[in-house]
């Protein structure tokens, strides 16, 4: 027989028998412009238990002076961790009713909804030397000052040491140019992980080419200390997040209990080998839904004070054959809030006003650009870095580098719905992989196929069958 057991703060309730309630186990991959977990609703404590008045803090008291809401909540399925996250009160009238979630929204914390310019990530003196900063990486310095064309800079009031170029260099130094701090997206992120108590991880953390990547601004250096949040885009933390993995398409592991993100490449979570095979637990059936979806257009947020980012080099991306008589609502429209530069005689190119003098009231658009060093006497970023383009189109555009795998899978998708006889110990597994605990992909073997789990769900008054929604690969 198999059995839940809800703990909440550690500690296990009295469920009301009379009542169920569907756990909804959900992966992470199945979308890319919000973060969504686990969850389940309605879940009922009855009044008679004194075990669950001890447990809620007696909030059914009319006399008792709390207003607490959220509890901490593990669910354990024969003594297997299926689980954890919160349950939040609804209801005291008649019973505890409670919902249980993650709780993504707040995994940052109170963070997790305020600007980047808002949140306070230090300040930096003024460097003595701005060539030393040429040896700066993500986790040494956090900053560099790649030289970038721009001769709007000034609106056309151009001080006499001004060529055009923000971040000038020339015979083996920086000049007296105005200087704009280029941020290592690395380094942002780190910095919002530590403030939030939160590990990052994973193989997209983990690689090269997320430690080249650059955050692009026009905001001048002033005084004598830099402050890394005005040099950063008017993101949210969970927009700047959401935003910055759409690049590459990485996907998003959350364990919020043990505090920890793992940060993987969405197209080797699809493509990789699976160790699960449940041919023994699922009828082969026939019988799916196809996913109606013709292809994907893939778009960049562009700022409009760039005069250059109307060149073909932004154009979107979208599926080759679609024509106007694809059925309407049949592209899934994915939109980039990071836009790259263009580039002209070997640098970034952009022709946008900066911002001086204290001009607060002015903003950038987001840009990101690979950071390259010191390249033939130039501090380089560029749109292209070890054979990779921030161009959505071409053979080495994000389109067909960090997408084809998604694009491929999302149109040929059929979509199937069983009932799964799973133990415990493989749903404990399977939530395990959801929140990036476990390293597996979230891909199971069954009667000749893989398949990709989308969802599980799980009846508490009947949790030897799951209902597993499943695409096939």
């Amino acid at each position: 027989m198999m059995n839940f057991e809800v703990r909440i703060d550690g500690k296990t309730v009295d469920l009301d028998p009379n009542t169920g309630y569907d756990l909804e186990i959900l992966n992470p991959m199945s979308g890319w412009d919000s973060f969504t977990g686990s969850k389940a609703t309605n879940i009922q404590l009855p009044f008679h238990s004194q075990r669950n008045h001890e447990i809620m803090h007696w909030l059914a008291d009319t006399q008792v002076q709390t207003s607490r809401e959220f509890f901490l909540c593990e669910k354990y399925l024969n003594t297997s961790l299926i689980e954890k996250g919160w349950v939040i009160l609804r209801d005291a009238t008649e019973s505890y009713s409670l919902d249980f979630t993650v709780n993504l929204k707040e995994f940052f914390g109170t963070l997790q909804s305020r600007s980047l310019s808002e949140i306070d990530l230090g300040s930096i003196p003024v460097p003595a030397s701005y060539s030393a900063t040429l040896e700066n990486s993500w986790n040494n310095g956090g900053f560099v000052f790649p030289t970038v064309l721009n001769p709007d800079y000034f609106g056309g009031q151009n001080p006499g040491n001004f060529t055009g170029k923000v971040n000038e260099y020339g015979s083996g130094d920086y000049t007296t140019s105005v200087k704009v701090p280029y941020f290592f997206a690395k380094w942002v992120l780190k910095k919002l992980a530590n403030l939030a108590g939160i590990t990052l991880h994973g193989a997209a953390w983990e690689s090269e080419l997320l430690n080249r990547v650059l955050i692009g601004n026009t905001r001048a250096i002033e005084g004598a200390t830099i402050q890394p949040r005005l040099h950063l885009p008017n993101y949210t933390v969970a927009g700047f997040l959401v935003n910055l993995l759409k690049v590459f398409r990485i996907v998003p592991f959350f364990d919020t209990h043990r505090r920890k993100l793992r940060l993987e490449f969405g197209a080797e979570r699809l493509r990789g080998i699976t160790a699960l095979d449940w041919t023994e637990k699922m009828q082969r059936k026939q019988g799916g839904t196809p996913s109606g979806v013709s292809g994907l257009e893939i778009s960049y947020t562009l700022d409009s004070n760039d005069a250059m980012t109307k060149d073909e080099y932004f154009f979107p991306y979208t599926t080759p054959g679609i024509t106007a008589n694809d059925v309407a609502g049949s592209l899934l429209k994915i939109q980039i809030g990071f836009a790259p530069y263009l580039m002209q005689n070997g640098l970034p190119y952009s022709k946008q006003p900066g911002i001086v003098n204290s001009q607060s009231d002015k903003t950038f658009g987001p840009r990101i650009a690979f950071w390259h060093g010191l390249v033939n006497g130039v501090p380089l970023a560029s749109n292209t870095w070890n054979g990779y383009d921030l161009r959505l189109t071409g053979s080495n555009g994000l389109a067909q580098k960090w997408w084809s795998v998604e694009e491929n899978f999302q149109i040929n998708a059929l979509k199937i719905v069983r009932d799964v006889a799973l133990s415990p110990a493989d749903l404990a597994k399977l939530s395990s992989i959801f929140r990036g605990e476990s390293a597996e992909r979230p891909i199971v073997y069954a009667h000749g196929r893989n398949w990709f789990i989308e969802k599980v769900v799980v009846p508490s008054d009947d949790p030897k069958l799951s209902q597993v929604t499943l695409c096939r690969l």
